[in-house]
């Protein structure tokens, strides 16, 4: 028989377990597609056949990855463009798997790159694993379909996990 004592923790244990997941629920920022002004347009896609992990995530200071706001939920698998401003400074970070189980766990990988638009243009950036380890791509495009696609530079950096929405999320590499 369990004494009240027990019972009376393991619902307060509960209790606040369910209130600080809520609370990172709420803390996560959705990302607003700008709709006027200068714009280019953003995708995901990955060609491990394995959807993204978690959310896609850009950051209100580029530079140091501070300020992180969703582009997608889990749920969602960016097929189609988002609109990102253009002529400034965009990082984005993509979770992707590279294997495991709910058993025992996933490993994955997160590239973050830092790139800056330009207006009109479609950008994809492309995730793929490598052994045990992801690459990322970044080609340019008018459109969506548009076959003249080219590889578009950009910055890599090290995803490091911020202790909230306005810490840093990255370190750069270079």
């Amino acid at each position: 028989m369990i004494s009240t004592r027990s019972l009376i923790t393991y619902l307060s244990l509960s209790l606040l377990t369910l209130t600080m997941l809520n609370a990172c629920a709420l803390a996560q920022r959705r990302y607003v597609p700008p709709t006027s002004g200068d714009l280019a347009q953003f995708r995901a896609i990955s060609t491990s056949g394995l959807p993204f992990s978690g959310p896609i995530a850009t950051f209100s200071d580029a530079k140091i990855c501070k300020g992180r706001y969703f582009i997608q939920s889990p749920a969602e698998i960016i097929t189609s463009p988002t609109n990102i401003a253009a002529g400034t400074p965009f990082s984005v970070a993509l979770h992707q798997p590279l294997g495991g189980s709910f058993s025992y766990g996933f490993s994955y990988c997160i590239p973050v790159i830092t790139f800056t638009p330009v207006a009109g243009r479609l950008y994809t950036a492309t995730v793929g694993i490598e052994k045990d380890s992801c690459s990322i791509q970044l080609d340019v495009a008018d459109s969506l379909i548009d076959k003249n696609r080219s590889p578009e530079p950009f910055i890599k950096k090290e995803f490091s996990n911020g202790l909230d929405e306005n810490s840093s999320f990255c370190n750069s590499i270079e």
